[in-house]
C-alpha cells in the first residue's frame, strides 16, 4: 500500500478469512502524514473479516492492538506480554548465523531457529508461528518449517561472496526509519570490518545535506569504512568526516561503477557489508558487479524492481548462495 484506499480494495478482492498485521510502520508518509492513518488504512484488512475469520494481531504495538476492536471474528495476539496467545522470549542467538527465539503457546514452548539476521524479525517470526497455531499446526511444526526459510532478497539478506566477504543486502527498502534497524543489527554483528556502503533514504523530507549529513555522523560512529555512491554523496562524507574520523575510511563516488570498483579491490574475508539505500538507485548493481560482470550501470533507472529479476542486468550476473 502507498496511499490511502489500497487496502480496501486488495480486501475486496481477496476476501481474506485470516489477516495478519506485523506492525505499523512511518513509510510513504507523503500520503499517510501520521501512524494513526496508516493504522486506520491497515485496520480496513481486519473490518473486512466476518464472524468466522482471524486476525493475527502484533499485542505489542498499541496500533495493532487496537485493532482487535474492528474484528467480527477471533482475535490472536502474538508478543512479549503475558496475555499474548503466542510469546515470544529475549532472543536465543542473535548473530550473522541467524536469529533464534524461544517461544510459548499455551502449554508448549520450542525454540525457532532460522536464517534470518536481526531481531527485527522476531514480530514476523511469531506471526507466522501464530497464524499457523490458529488454523491447527501444532507449534513443533511450525518452529521446524521456519528453519528452513532463506531470507527475502534484498532485505538485510546475508550473501558469502568467494572472497569470503559478507554482503547483507537491504537495498529494496529505502524508508529512513529503516537505517536504524539496520544499524541496530550491525551493532551485534562479528566482523573483521563493518563496512557501510549506502546512498540515499526516502520518507525523510529533508533537504539533502542535512539528511546525508546526518547519516554520515551516524555511521561514521559505529563502521570501520562508509562508503557513499551517488550525486550527493559529498553531503553524507562531510558528514562523517565531521566526527573527526581520518579521511582514509570515508569514501565517496558518484558513480555506483566507481564505487563497486573500489569495493572490488578493498572487500576482504571477514568483512561484513552492509549495503543499503532507495530501491530506485538500484546499488543491487554493486553487489552483483562483485560476483561478475554486469551490463547495466544507467543512471537514474525508472523501474521499481529488483536487479535481480531485470533482464539488463546480463548473463553473467549471478545470486550464490
Amino acid at each position: 500500500m502507498d496511499r490511502p484506499g489500497v487496502m480496501w480494495r486488495g480486501a475486496f478482492v481477496v476476501k481474506p478469512d485470516l489477516v495478519v498485521v506485523t506492525g505499523v510502520e512511518p513509510e510513504h508518509m507523503e500520503n499517510f502524514p501520521t501512524l494513526e492513518v496508516v493504522a486506520r488504512e491497515k485496520a480496513r484488512l481486519v473490518e473486512w473479516l466476518g464472524r468466522e475469520g482471524i486476525a493475527v494481531l502484533h499485542g505489542d504495538d498499541p496500533l495493532v492492538r487496537e485493532m482487535a476492536t474492528a474484528n467480527k471474528g477471533r482475535t490472536t495476539l502474538f508478543g512479549t506480554t503475558v496475555d499474548c496467545d503466542l510469546r515470544i522470549d529475549e532472543p536465543v542467538s542473535n548473530d550473522r548465523d541467524g536469529l533464534s527465539l524461544r517461544v510459548h503457546s499455551g502449554s508448549e514452548s520450542g525454540v525457532v531457529k532460522t536464517q534470518l539476521i536481526g531481531q527485527h524479525w522476531a514480530p514476523a517470526i511469531a506471526s507466522a508461528i501464530a497464524a499457523a497455531g490458529a488454523l491447527g499446526v501444532p507449534l513443533e511444526q511450525s518452529t521446524a518449517r521456519l528453519n528452513g526459510i532463506e531470507p527475502y532478497p534484498a532485505r538485510m539478506q546475508p550473501v558469502r561472496l568467494k572472497n569470503g566477504a559478507i554482503i547483507v543486502r537491504d537495498e529494496y527498502n529505502g524508508s529512513a526509519g529503516t537505517l536504524d534497524t539496520a544499524l541496530a543489527v550491525f551493532s551485534h554483528l562479528s566482523a573483521r570490518r563493518r563496512i557501510a556502503v549506502l546512498s540515499d533514504f526516502s520518507d525523510d523530507h529533508r533537504p539533502p545535506e542535512e539528511r546525508l549529513g546526518d547519516i554520515g555522523r551516524r555511521v561514521a560512529s559505529q563502521f570501520d569504512m562508509a562508503v557513499f555512491v551517488g550525486s550527493n554523496h559529498h553531503h553524507a562524507t562531510r558528514g562523517a568526516l565531521s566526527c573527526g574520523e581520518p579521511r582514509a575510511i570515508v569514501h565517496g563516488f558518484s558513480e555506483l561503477q566507481a564505487g563497486a570498483a573500489f569495493l572490488r579491490q578493498e572487500l576482504r574475508e571477514g568483512d561484513v557489508v552492509l549495503l543499503k539505500g532507495r530501491c530506485r538507485d538500484h546499488l543491487s548493481r554493486i553487489y552483483f558487479s562483485l560476483t561478475g560482470p554486469v551490463a547495466c550501470w544507467t543512471n537514474g533507472c525508472r523501474l521499481q524492481v529488483l536487479c535481480d529479476i531485470c533482464p539488463a542486468l546480463g548473463p553473467q550476473a549471478t545470486c550464490p548462495r
